[in-house]
């Protein structure tokens, strides 16, 4: 009886992350050249660069954030970088901020 209560709360309390993130999971882009990882973050969904696959003629190896308006952070990677954020389902779409 402990088992089945066990796992039913943990079915329960799995099911809002899922309903809250039906987009979670790891996308290429378009060109197919990165893949983004969108999740959970916080109580909105996020997603950042976790891979460059394909790297433009003419870029360094670790391509670099070169076009940020701010030019303090033009040197680093774009790996890492978060490129979704604060993202809700509204109902008809999703909202939120893309860099």
């Amino acid at each position: 009886m402990y088992r089945f209560l066990c796992a039913g709360l943990a079915v329960i309390t799995a099911v809002p992350l899922f309903a809250a993130a039906p987009v979670a999971g790891r996308w290429y882009t378009d060109g197919r050249d990165s893949i983004i990882e969108i999740g959970p973050c916080g109580a909105a969904v996020c997603g950042r660069v976790i891979k460059i696959i394909k790297v433009s003629p003419g870029t360094p190896a670790v391509p670099l954030d070169g076009h940020n308006p701010d030019p303090k952070l033009r040197h680093r990677p774009i790996q890492g970088l978060t490129i979704l954020s604060g993202f809700k389902d509204t109902g008809p779409e999703w909202t939120g901020t893309i860099y």
